[in-house]
C-alpha cells in the first residue's frame, strides 16, 4: 500500500509540462480521475535505461513495452472505422497514437489497470485537445466494470503484452458481471493458479498489486468493484485493518518470507483468515492477535508443472547432472548489512570500548561452522542483544536486525553449498548475484522464468537441489512441489515438515550437511535408475495429495 512519490528520472521526451496540460484538460470532465492519477504510486516495475527501450518487470523477467509502427499497424489493420474503439492496456501509448492519426474524430476509450502507466502516457504528448473534445476517454483500474456494456459496442484493440499481464480481466468480456466478487492482492507467485480455482467456484476476480498503489486507490477500487472478500498472496501490515474498515473478509495465504514483524491486532479481527506455509509463522500471527490462523503447506499446479521432453537444442541449456533454481539475494543482503553497520557505528559511539567492535562478522562466522542448525538468533542476543533493542527502537518493532543479518548468512550458505558441488557440474538459475561468486564447475544460467522454463530445468536435471534459506529449515518451499510435479528427482534439505508430507527415500531424498549432500549427489549420479524410480513416486504423491486445488478446497 504505497504512500511514497517515486522517481523523476525519465527518458528524453517525458515531460511534466505535457502531464500538467493533459491533467488540466482531463479535469474539466473527469476531476476524480485526475485526483486518482495524482495519488502516490510505485513505478519500480517499469525500467528506464537512458533512451534505450523501456522494460516491464514481471516476477523475475523483463519484457519490452515499446511497440513498433509495424506492430501498431498490424493491430488496427482490420478495424471497423464506423465503430468507436476500445484499447485494452495503454502500454506507452503507441496504439492510441496510431488510432488518433488514422481515424481522426472517432471516439477512442482506453483502459489501463496501472496508474503509473497512465501517468507515463500523459507525459509523452499533449493530448489535451482530444481529452477536451471527448474523442479520447481514459478509464483506470476498477472503472472497467462500469463500462463492460459500452465495450461490447466497440472495436477492441489489445496491447499484445499487457493483455497477457491483465488476462484475468479479459475474462470479464466473456463471463460478464457476477455477484460474488474477490479483490485479489497479487505481488507473488500462485496468483493465476488460485484465481483460476476461485473462478471455477463462480467468483468474479479483480487482480491488483495493492503494494504498488495508494490506500486511496485501494478504497476507491473496493467502492467500485464491491467485492465481498480480499484474497492476498502474502500478508502486509495494514491489510486486516483495511478489510475491517471496508467490511471485507480477508483470506491470506502466506507463501514467502518477510523481514517485517507483525503489528499487534485489534481484538475485532473475526473477518481475517490467515494461512501460512510455516508453522512458526502461524504461531506469530496468533501472538499478534489473529484469532484464525492455520498452517497450510504450499502445493503444485499440475496444469502448469508437468514433465517436459527436451529437444536436442533444449538439452544443451537445460540438461545437467545437478541443478539449482533460486536466488542468492546478495543485493538485499548487502543493503541490510550497510544498514546494520551504519546503526552499530552510531550505537557504539556512546558505549564502552568493548562494545565498539562490530560483532556481525563474528556471528556470521559462528553460523558458518554449521549451517544445518540455525543458531544466529542466539548468538545475536549474546553479542549484541542491547543493540537489537536500540535498533528496533529507532526503526519500530516491525524491523528486526536479526532477520536482516540472517539474509547475509542465508546467502553465504547457498554459495558455500553450491561451490562445494562444483566438481559435479552444477548449473544454477537465479538472480545476477550468482555471477559474482560462482566459478569453476558451477555454471550460472541466468534467471529462470516462472512459466514453462522451470519445467524444462526440473525435467532436464538428473538431480534437482532444494537448499533452504538458513532461517527456513522448518518449511517446505514451492520448489519442492514444483520439482516433484515435473517428475524431477529431488535432493532436499531435511526437515520434520518434509517427513510429514513425503516418504523420505521413496518419494524424494534428503541431506543434513554439506558432506552428506556431496555423498548423496555422488551416489545418485552413479544410480540413475534408482533416482528415476524415486522421482516417479514423488510425482504421483504430489498429484494425489499436494495440488493447489486441494489446498483451496
Amino acid at each position: 500500500m504505497n504512500q511514497k512519490p517515486i522517481t523523476d528520472n525519465f527518458p528524453t521526451g517525458y515531460s511534466p509540462t505535457h502531464l500538467q496540460h493533459n491533467l488540466e484538460a482531463l479535469a474539466v470532465l473527469e476531476p476524480k480521475l485526475v485526483q486518482r492519477i495524482s495519488w502516490p504510486v510505485d513505478g519500480s516495475h517499469v525500467l528506464f535505461n537512458g533512451d534505450n527501450p523501456i522494460h516491464y518487470r514481471l516476477h523475475f523477467s523483463l519484457f519490452p513495452l515499446d511497440l513498433s509502427e509495424a506492430q501498431c499497424n498490424s493491430l488496427i489493420a482490420d478495424s471497423d472505422p464506423t465503430k468507436p474503439f476500445f484499447v485494452f492496456g495503454f502500454g506507452l501509448g503507441e496504439i492510441v497514437d496510431a488510432l488518433l492519426e488514422r481515424f481522426p474524430g472517432q471516439n477512442i476509450s482506453v483502459w489501463e489497470k496501472d496508474p503509473w502507466l497512465v501517468r507515463l502516457f500523459l507525459m509523452q504528448k499533449d493530448y489535451s485537445e482530444f481529452l477536451k473534445n471527448g474523442c479520447l476517454h481514459l478509464w483506470l483500474g476498477s472503472d472497467l466494470i462500469l463500462h463492460l456494456s459500452e465495450i461490447a459496442k466497440c472495436t477492441p484493440v489489445f496491447h499484445p503484452f499487457l493483455k497477457q499481464v491483465y488476462h484475468n480481466e479479459i475474462d470479464w468480456f466473456q463471463t460478464g458481471i457476477a455477484p460474488q466478487r474477490v479483490l485479489f492482492n497479487s505481488g507473488g507467485l500462485f496468483v493465476d493458479q488460485v484465481v483460476r480455482e476461485l473462478k471455477e467456484r463462480g467468483y468474479m476476480v479483480y487482480v491488483s498489486d495493492l503494494n504498488r498503489i495508494s490506500i486511496e486507490e485501494i478504497e476507491y477500487t473496493v467502492a467500485q468493484f464491491r467485492p465481498q472478500m480480499l484474497f492476498s498472496i502474502n500478508y502486509a501490515n495494514g491489510l486486516a485493518e483495511l478489510c475491517r474498515k471496508c467490511a471485507l473478509i480477508l483470506v491470506c495465504w502466506e507463501i514467502d518470507p518477510v523481514i517485517d514483524r507483525l503489528t499487534a491486532q485489534s481484538p475485532d479481527n473475526d473477518h481475517a483468515f490467515i494461512f501460512s506455509y510455516r508453522k512458526p509463522n502461524r504461531d506469530e500471527f496468533i501472538k499478534a492477535g489473529f484469532k484464525q490462523a492455520a498452517y497450510l503447506p504450499l502445493a503444485a499446479d499440475p496444469v502448469a508443472r508437468k514433465p517436459q521432453i527436451l529437444s536436442a537444442a533444449e538439452q544443451i541449456r537445460y540438461a545437467a547432472p545437478v541443478a539449482f533454481v533460486g536466488n542468492v539475494s546478495l543485493e538485499p543482503a548487502e543493503k541490510y548489512m550497510r544498514l546494520l553497520n551504519e546503526n552499530y557505528g552510531q550505537y557504539a559511539q556512546t558505549r564502552p570500548l568493548d562494545a565498539r567492535e562490530n560483532p556481525f562478522e563474528r556471528i556470521l562466522a559462528l553460523q558458518a561452522q554449521d549451517y544445518s542448525v540455525y543458531g544466529l538468533p542466539e548468538w545475536f542476543e549474546t553479542y549484541c542483544g542491547d543493540f537489537r533493542h536500540y535498533f528496533m527502537e529507532r526503526y519500530g518493532k516491525t524491523l528486526d536486525p536479526v532477520q536482516l543479518l540472517a539474509e547475509t548468512a542465508a546467502a553465504r550458505k547457498r554459495m558455500q553449498y553450491l561451490v562445494g558441488l562444483a566438481a559435479y557440474g552444477v548449473k544454477v538459475w537465479g538472480d545476477r548475484g550468482w555471477e559474482t561468486v560462482l566459478s569453476g564447475g558451477v555454471r550460472y544460467m541466468g534467471p529462470a522464468g516462472h512459466a514453462f522454463e522451470l519445467n524444462k530445468i526440473y525435467s532436464g536435471a538428473r538431480i534437482n537441489l532444494d537448499i533452504n534459506r538458513l532461517y527456513q529449515a522448518d518449511m517446505i518451499n514451492m520448489r519442492v512441489f514444483d520439482i516433484l510435479a515435473c517428475g524431477g528427482f529431488l535432493l532436499a534439505e531435511h526437515s520434520v515438515e518434509l517427513e510429514e508430507l513425503f516418504q523420505i527415500g521413496s518419494e524424494l531424498d534428503t541431506f543434513h550437511t554439506l558432506d552428506e549432500l556431496q555423498d548423496k549427489v555422488r551416489y545418485y549420479l552413479e544410480r540413475p535408475d534408482e533416482a528415476r524410480a524415486i522421482a516417479l513416486r514423488g510425482m504421483q504423491a504430489v498429484r494425489d495429495k499436494h495440488t493447489i486445488r486441494q489446498r483451496v478446497e
